[in-house]
């Protein structure tokens, strides 16, 4: 996939390119030049673009990577399920084991 393809899907992560224009400091027409492959967009701007889509600026620049950012809220919210699903196995096995 190339730069401008990445750029066209991260655009439409937040609603396509005139949304993104109004999430970064470049013009609606400059985004779609972006997203076609017209112009490169600068590094600053890459950075604008992944923070606004909420990718990861490696993947947007590279293509290498995974693509989306997870919010820390649900990082969060994953680590505690994963942590009360541990304790629940923990729970069951000192049953199993007290109870033969």
């Amino acid at each position: 996939m190339s730069l401008s393809e990445r750029i066209k899907e991260a655009a439409q992560k937040v609603g396509g390119e005139r949304s993104l224009a109004a999430l970064v400091s470049a013009s609606e027409s400059q985004v779609y030049r972006y997203s076609r492959g017209a112009n490169s967009p600068s590094v600053e701007a890459l950075v604008e673009i992944a923070q606004a889509a909420d990718v990861s600026l490696v993947w947007l620049a590279t293509g290498e990577g995974v693509r989306d950012i997870e919010p820390a809220g649900e990082t969060h919210a994953r680590q505690e399920a994963v942590a009360t699903q541990a304790v629940e196995i923990v729970i069951r096995i000192i049953i199993e084991v007290r109870h033969g």
